[in-house]
């Protein structure tokens, strides 16, 4: 497991209710659903990443399936404070000192070899709004492989979730960098058939 050290911990809370594996979902809409046919680009993930957040923990993901990237936030990293004065015209005023902004805790990389956008079909990006959940899903070399990524906050975790559909193996690198200085505790190599 990768983890940053230096956050200040966060409030314990009760453990959640979680669904037993036989409680069916319910299946989601055209009309809850976002997609798209390409993944964002890491230059400019601020407008084309996919968001998941749970309050305190944020992500923006490029669900590229070679290598997907997150940009990882922290509530704690908030620049700015209340503002709730109003400008002449009757409009919060919209510079930067005037709201703060949200700085990068860290970027998180998951390289998946051979997996790059030019080898893969059928891939599609999609954001649940019902449910809070990015999936990417694709075919390569006859396996379907998904991938999920949500934000727990109970748990006070943000989730990637591989799994495919035939023989095929997710092998690959996850890379945690943190923004501020933070120290790397833990990298990690995976794979699973």
């Amino acid at each position: 497991t990768a983890a940053l050290g230096g956050l200040p911990a966060f409030t314990a809370s009760a453990a959640p209710v979680r669904p037993t594996a036989d409680t069916p979902q319910a299946a989601a809409t055209a009309a809850d659903q976002l997609w798209w046919q390409a993944p964002g680009d890491e230059h400019s993930l601020i407008e084309q990443g996919l968001p998941v957040g749970n309050g305190r923990l944020g992500a923006l993901a490029s669900n590229d399936p070679g290598r997907e990237l997150l940009f990882v936030t922290d509530a704690t990293l908030w620049t700015g404070g209340l503002n709730d004065t109003l400008d002449a015209d009757g409009q919060f005023p919209y510079g930067r000192a005037d709201f703060g902004s949200l700085t990068l805790l860290a970027r998180l990389t998951v390289d998946i070899p051979d997996h790059d956008l030019s080898a893969v079909t059928g891939y599609r990006r999609t954001l649940d709004l019902d449910r809070a959940v990015v999936t990417t899903s694709y075919v390569h070399a006859g396996i379907t492989y998904r991938r999920q990524l949500f934000a727990s906050r109970p748990d006070d975790a943000i989730v990637l979730h591989f799994t495919q559909n035939g023989a095929g193996r997710y092998t690959g690198t996850v890379t945690l960098v943190g923004s501020h200085g933070e120290k790397l505790t833990g990298a990690e190599s995976f794979g699973a058939s």
